[in-house]
C-alpha cells in the first residue's frame, strides 16, 4: 500500500524517471513583516517599503548589497482592502518631500471600520536575485505608539522565513524520486 501511495504521488507530481542528485537546491528567500496600518485616515502611516524591506532581508541574513534597478510584483493582495503603488498623484499624502517613482512605495488601505488581521506578499527582483515581502498587516481604528508591544510581541517587527528545498535526498520529495527510481 506504501508503493501505490508513493507511485501516486510520482504520477501526480510527474516525476516520471527523473532522480535529483545530492546537493540539488532551491532557496525561496522570504521576510515577514509585522505592519499594524489604520483603517480610515490614511496616511503615511498606511505605507510600506518592499525595496527597503528587500535590501534589509539580504544586509540582515546574507550579509550582502544588492544593487540594480529592483522590480516589484504584487503576487498576492490583501483580503480586506487594497494594496496599490503610489503615484504622483498622490502627492505628499502617503510620504515625506518629493514624489519619487523609483522608490516603488505601496500603500495598504484597509476596508473602512474593518478591524482585523489582513496579509500581502510582494515579489522584489534585482536582476534575477529575488526576495518576496510577506506583510503581515493588523487593520486597526488606533496606532498607538506601543504598535510593535500591542501588534508584533509574538514575531518581532521582521522575520526570516526563506527555506531551502534539498531535491535530493533529505525531502519527501527526494524520496520520493528515490522509491521511484529504486522501483523502476
Amino acid at each position: 500500500m506504501w508503493l501505490n501511495w508513493v507511485a501516486v504521488l510520482t504520477v501526480a507530481l510527474g516525476l516520471g524517471s527523473e532522480v535529483a542528485a545530492a546537493g540539488d537546491v532551491e532557496t525561496t528567500r522570504a521576510i515577514g513583516i509585522c505592519s499594524p496600518k489604520p483603517n480610515h485616515d490614511y496616511s503615511s502611516e498606511n505605507g510600506i517599503s518592499p525595496v527597503t524591506s528587500a535590501r534589509g532581508y539580504f544586509k540582515l541574513y546574507e550579509h550582502r548589497t544588492v544593487t540594480g534597478k529592483p522590480i516589484t510584483t504584487v503576487l498576492q493582495q490583501p483580503a480586506h482592502g487594497v494594496l496599490r503603488l503610489v503615484t504622483e498623484a498622490d502627492g505628499k499624502r502617503f510620504g515625506e518631500g518629493r514624489f519619487v517613482a523609483t522608490n516603488q512605495l505601496y500603500v495598504f488601505l484597509p476596508d473602512p471600520d474593518y478591524v482585523g488581521k489582513d496579509s500581502a506578499t510582494i515579489l522584489v527582483d534585482f536582476a534575477g536575485v529575488k526576495v518576496q515581502v510577506k506583510y503581515y498587516f493588523q487593520a486597526t481604528d488606533v496606532v498607538s505608539n506601543d504598535w510593535m508591544k500591542d501588534y508584533c510581541s509574538k514575531t518581532g517587527p521582521f522575520w526570516k522565513i526563506s527555506s531551502t528545498l534539498d531535491l535530493g535526498n533529505s525531502t519527501l520529495l527526494g524520496w520520493v524520486r528515490r522509491a521511484h527510481a529504486e522501483r523502476v
